[in-house]
């Protein structure tokens, strides 16, 4: 029997290995000297978090920095890897489609409607961002770190810079710039495995040429990985079914016209195609049902591909009087998803079909034009400023959820329980400036404020016996909203800045999705808003040996969007009054001497509903907000030392602890909310660095922790078992090889 195409991918992933591993220590034969095991200082991190270049200790908002060239170098590809060691942040792996929905600050209400963190490649707003007709929530773009910069997480509202959908805080992917100066590249192989499990590999490369040296500029980067699986599905004598493949690249140009004017045009695609979903089949204690990482599915169920598309263009203009930016994008958005929803409609299957399982195939398209224009000062000056304006207009359509009666051993469809093909329109414009006044060289207040106004359009076509007779749905919606900044900053000393932050974000209303005509369902909802109080403090001591950020902070979240069911149990959303989260996140990294690193991070956030919602819902004041750990903390240590005199060797690790969080409200009133239990984990790395060569060793989940992520309770009808439980990925282990030149 011949080799399967996956194997001849393994093993020719590990002769790559092998041989860049021996093209390392070959070259290190030559005594080349190794490099120094670090400088005696913490290194300064750049930020564009309000739009400008500065240093991350003097900007007034709360911001982590993940490193993506550490991320690359330990194999920490996914938000699931790298999310403990930003303060203030969750998310929620949903196990199945790629799903995983993020949170800041314990800002949610659940798994469906609008999302409240912002995401941008670029300062381009990205994916399904500011619509709940499509859950955007569970849609975030996990890129490859291949060619990124940077990521940055801004946490509280943004809504003054970032507009819609930032009310808890924004993911800002930066990617590398090409560089008119020097002709660069890497390229980059790992392999991985998971005992008792599947084997995975990634593969790398980009090419930055500077055509015209200091003129023009193009770069390149390609990858392509396959995640090992882990979960079996005994029933249907199929092993690792949820391994995930995922590849893409992206060409970006810089043109240098003169000394002042550049333009930057780049394109972006990025897939990611799944077997099988990653949950587990378990009791309401989150024990296995027949053995750990054991499903069992609906044949034919569990794959699903979706793609993400991004070409933008930047023009920058920048001079001793003013500066100007122009940033136009067009991005796309495409998903298909095949899922076993047995445990919750199953019941119609055999209502109405005489069968026990039942499958949605959801298809959904996105596509999405903005533009933002916006003149600043130079800095340096006493006023600091900056005007601008946004538009965007994003199409959602067509899109098709069909739910399939279908026997629960062949998976065969026996009839259509409901087909509701759709179609969504966003249209949104803004205005929006801010002045920073410095009083003194330390002490400066700045002010923000943003108008917006958006219109959106839905329509629906449903038929089905589920719904009775077929009928047409078609409503429309206009709301505007003000949001505002206003933060003093106060410099100490040299090595000590405070801040006050007042900000406040929004979340767009918009259509409401009913059941059925007359349903009593309200046709649309309001816009949600929040207000922000912060007191932060960032130092840097020691001679930038030792780094402290922290803050405590007060949120209050007016006309919360909360998800309302139908009596054939459809979502709908309604505004259910106000919520508020309140808490502290500390970040410390400490470089007690040069090569050895210590980092902490760590929050408290108690986010909760503050008053009754009404209307039949069953969240009560005090329930806690889904989805956000009360305590979270993570711990690293990274040394690097020289192992030779061509040799620099380094270890390090991490353990993070995910407290006990909420996945929804309770099911009905009276009852407990939905309980996922808490978790700890830890991964370590070890390698060398040689001739430009970087070989490292990795294992994640060292202790095997089998961590709950989720168990989507709030799907499956009452008291109906097992439940579909994620959990976090087990051991994995590997080496990765990455040439730089």
């Amino acid at each position: 029997m011949g080799e399967s195409v996956n194997t001849k991918r393994y093993k020719l992933v590990a002769s790559v290995i092998i041989t860049l591993c021996y093209s390392a220590f070959a070259e290190a034969a030559d005594g080349t000297p190794a490099s120094d095991s670090g400088s005696p200082g913490l290194a300064e991190i750049v930020v564009t978090a309000r739009k400008r270049a500065e240093s991350l200790e003097d900007v007034p908002v709360s911001i982590s920095v993940v490193n993506t060239q550490a991320m690359l170098q330990n194999n920490k590809l996914s938000l699931q890897d790298y999310y403990t060691s930003v303060p203030g942040l969750s998310i929620t792996d949903f196990g199945n489609n790629g799903k995983v929905a993020i949170t800041v600050r314990g800002m949610s209400t659940g798994d469906t409607g609008n999302p409240t963190v912002g995401i941008t490649i670029d300062d381009v707003p990205i994916g399904t961002t500011n619509t709940a007709l499509i859950n955007g929530t569970g849609y975030v773009p996990e890129l490859d770190p291949a060619d990124l910069q940077q990521i940055e997480f801004l946490k509280g509202p943004q809504g003054t810079l970032y507009g819609a959908s930032s009310l808890g805080g924004v993911m800002r992917y930066v990617t590398a710039v090409p560089d008119v100066t020097k002709t660069s590249g890497h390229v980059e192989v790992d392999g991985s495995g998971i005992p008792d499990g599947g084997l995975g590999y990634g593969v790398r490369g980009g090419l930055n040429i500077p055509v015209i040296p200091d003129t023009l500029a193009v770069r390149g980067s390609l990858f392509d990985r396959h995640d090992p699986a882990w979960v079996d599905d005994p029933a249907n004598d199929e092993r690792n079914v949820n391994g995930v493949d995922v590849y893409g690249g992206r060409l970006d140009t810089l043109y240098r016209a003169t000394e002042n004017f550049s333009v930057r045009v780049s394109a972006m695609i990025q897939r990611q195609e799944g077997d099988g979903d990653s949950s587990v089949d378990t009791n309401a204690s989150y024990q296995p049902v027949t053995g750990f990482y054991q499903q069992n599915r609906l044949p034919g169920t569990g794959s699903y591909a979706n793609e993400t598309q991004l070409y933008t263009a930047t023009l920058s203009f920048q001079s001793d009087v003013l500066n100007i930016t122009s940033i136009s994008a067009y991005s796309k958005f495409s998903d298909v998803e095949n899922e076993d929803v047995t445990p919750a409609f199953g019941q119609y299957a055999a209502a109405f079909f005489g069968v026990a399982g039942s499958a949605v195939r959801n298809s959904f398209a996105s596509s999405k034009f903005s533009e933002e224009f916006r003149v600043s000062s130079p800095t340096g000056g006493r006023w600091d400023w900056q005007v601008g304006g946004f538009y965007t207009s994003e199409d959602n359509g067509p899109n098709e959820g069909q739910f399939f009666a279908n026997d629960i051993q062949t998976g065969a469809s026996a009839g259509l329980i409901l087909d509701y093909p759709f179609h969504a329109h966003y249209h949104e414009y803004a205005g929006f400036g801010d002045l920073t006044y410095h009083f003194t060289n330390r002490f400066d207040v700045q002010f923000g404020a943003r108008e917006s106004h958006n219109w959106q359009d839905f329509s629906q076509d449903v038929t089905g016996p589920l719904e009775g007779s077929p009928y047409q749905l078609s409503v429309k919606s206009d709301d505007s909203s003000f949001t505002y900044l206003v933060t003093p900053q106060l410099r100490i000393s040299d090595e000590l800045m405070t801040y006050i932050r007042i900000a406040s974000g929004y979340m767009p209303g918009g259509p409401n999705t009913p059941s059925a005509p007359n349903a009593g369902v309200p046709a649309v909802f309001g816009p949600s808003t929040t207000v922000n109080y912060e007191l932060g403090l960032k130092s840097r001591l020691l001679e930038r040996r030792l780094s402290i950020d922290a803050d405590v902070f007060y949120i209050d979240w007016s006309k919360i969007q909360l998800t309302g069911v139908s009596d054939l149990g459809f979502t709908y959303t309604f505004n259910g009054g106000k919520a508020k989260s309140e808490g502290t996140e500390l970040s410390v990294e400490f470089k007690p001497i040069a090569g050895l690193t210590l980092g902490a991070a760590a929050a408290y956030i108690d986010a909760v509903l503050v008053n009754n919602a009404g209307v039949g819902f069953p969240g009560v004041s005090g329930n806690w907000l889904p989805f956000s750990s009360r305590y979270s903390a993570d711990i690293s240590v990274d040394e690097r030392f020289a192992l030779t005199g061509a040799i620099q060797g380094f270890v390090g690790g991490d353990v993070a602890y995910v407290g006990k969080r909420y996945e929804g409200f309770p099911p009905s009133l009276g009852e407990p909310q939905p309980l996922v239990p808490s978790y700890t984990y830890g991964n370590l790395h070890a390698g060398c660095e040689v001739s430009g060569y970087t070989v490292t060793a990795f294992v994640k989940n060292v202790t095997n922790d089998r961590g709950v992520l989720s168990t989507q309770q709030q799907f499956a009808a009452a008291n109906t078992l097992p439940l579909h439980t994620a959990f976090i990925p087990p051991r994995t282990i590997g080496v990765s090889v990455l040439k730089e030149f």
